[in-house]
């Protein structure tokens, strides 16, 4: 009898006292908890997620990213205790793959959309709407990609709502996330960018110029959730709700919501994908085949020749230069996509005196999109023109030179045709690379519909878009297609070229 007593004297205090006390709901002790928010809650998730360690002792590891693409890994089994949302649709989307608790999902953030410029732009933004100063603009103007990056779909719906949309959308650069905008403008690549006004205000590298009427977009709503039977999510979810929590919001500049049955909203019908081939994805495969196609010629002379030069001649510093040349098959394609930006950009030297001077400019536009495809493509066919070259046996040009045939001549003679088929499976290389280029084509030259969106883009962004699975097949598919019926048509031209090298040796 007085065991019983003792266990229901626990069991009372177990449950009063926290609640007395105002304590979070219990979690398991020295656990990890795992957020999934939306790239602008950077700065104040990383706060609150040190104040919550220091309080609970329990670890929290972050993954941020656009809402469309958190939500795809979400969904695709991602483990997770806590997703943040920048958009309500994907917050449904997740919901509805059963991946999050739906009691427990509520908007609790707002922001306001303001227009950006480099700290150091003189704009007298007092005298000038937002509006003026978008179309006086020669400029880019960075967005989140209104495809599926929330910051990018307020701020269509805004410059749609104040008809300056097909004034200045030409001129527009879709980013990956509203982090990627404003680092846009922070290094003077994008002279205009639209982002959250949380974010603008936290850097020293941007100054707010225009503030954009509320009344023009849908609200800027964060959305949070805990994963579905996460006590750590739930947990974490109600040390949001804190005082603590909530003043680190508002000091990186947001509002907060207090409201839990916040309404969420459909998810509208613009993302669903036709049967058939749209035009974003024939324009898709058109510029990826171009750009593919416009670099393999690029690159097929240097490259055979450098190749040539590097397998059969001696030079002080042939190391160092083969080691340059392959460089980019080794070191990340994003690296070589901030780097082009860097060095090619309209206000880096290079980049602004080619643009000046001659009105020559690389980044977004499709001759930047050749441009990184050559640099990454350039490695793969150097390397095989080396190799084959090296197979060729030396003593044929060393007949032919007996004979009284020049270096240019024995070149053309000798060493091409029976270098032939190792000079073609490196041009095949090449278009390959080119056609699959992602990482640095994002980075330089933009995910711009119609203008600089290659099949890898187009893909990508299909993949951020509910319901746009259909789309994504068809474009993997075509993928498929053209890279192996390059891959059948350069065995073909092989085999064709080695029975030619038999019948001249």
């Amino acid at each position: 009898m007085n065991a019983a007593k003792a266990i229901i004297g626990l069991l009372f205090l177990a449950v009063v006292t926290p609640l007395s006390q105002g304590a979070l709901p219990a979690a398991a002790e020295n656990t990890t908890v795992t957020v999934f928010a939306a790239a602008g809650t950077i700065t104040p998730i990383r706060r609150i997620a040190a104040a919550y360690e220091e309080k609970t002792g329990n670890k929290v590891l972050t993954n941020f990213g656009s809402s469309s693409t958190l939500a795809q890994q979400i969904a695709a089994g991602a483990d997770f205790d806590l997703y943040i949302s920048a958009n309500s649709n994907w917050m449904n989307f997740v919901e509805e793959k059963n991946r999050v608790n739906p009691g427990s999902k509520r908007e609790f953030l707002g922001d306001r959309l303001v227009l950006i410029a480099p700290a150091e732009t003189r704009m007298d933004d007092a005298s000038q709407t937002i509006e003026h100063l978008l179309l006086q603009s020669t400029g880019a103007v960075a967005i989140g990609d209104p495809v599926h990056v929330p910051a990018g779909m307020y701020a269509k719906e805004a410059l749609q709502a104040m008809g300056c949309w097909t004034g200045i959308q030409e001129r527009l650069v879709p980013s990956p996330t509203v982090r990627a905008v404003q680092q846009l403008v922070e290094t003077g690549q994008c002279p205009l960018g639209i982002v959250y006004r949380a974010g603008a205000a936290q850097s020293q590298k941007v100054k707010i110029i225009g503030l954009f009427d509320e009344t023009l977009h849908t609200p800027v709503r964060f959305s949070v959730a805990a994963a579905s039977n996460s006590i750590n999510g739930e947990t974490l979810l109600a040390f949001l709700s804190l005082p603590e929590a909530q003043q680190i919001f508002t000091n990186a500049g947001f509002s907060t919501l207090t409201d839990r049955n916040s309404s969420f909203p459909k998810d509208n019908d613009a993302s669903s994908s036709p049967s058939a081939f749209n035009v974003n994805e024939w324009q898709a495969l058109s510029i990826s085949v171009k750009v593919a196609a416009v670099c393999v010629l690029a690159v097929a002379a240097p490259g055979i020749m450098l190749g040539y030069i590097l397998a059969c001649k001696s030079f002080p510093g042939r190391s160092l230069v083969n080691a340059f040349v392959h460089v980019p098959m080794v070191i990340p394609p994003v690296v070589t996509g901030y780097l082009a930006l860097i060095f090619l950009g309209k206000n880096s030297l290079l980049g602004g005196l080619l643009y000046q001077t001659w009105g020559v400019s690389f980044a977004f536009n499709q001759a930047g999109a050749v441009l990184v495809a050559a640099v990454m493509g350039f490695p793969l066919l150097v390397r095989s023109v080396k190799t084959a070259v090296e197979m060729v046996d030396y003593r044929y040009r060393d007949a032919a030179h007996t004979l009284g045939s020049g270096p240019v001549r024995t070149f053309f003679r000798i060493t091409l045709p029976l270098a032939g088929p190792g000079i073609l499976a490196g041009l095949v290389l090449a278009f390959a690379r080119s056609l699959g280029e992602f990482g640095a084509t994002a980075v330089f030259v933009g995910n711009i519909p119609g203008k600089t969106q290659t099949l890898s883009l187009a893909i990508y962004n299909c993949m951020q878009i509910p319901g746009a699975e259909s789309s994504a097949m068809r474009l993997v598919v075509v993928s498929i297609i053209i890279s192996f019926a390059a891959m059948l048509g350069s065995e073909v031209l092989l085999q064709r070229m080695s029975r030619f090298g038999r019948i001249r040796s």
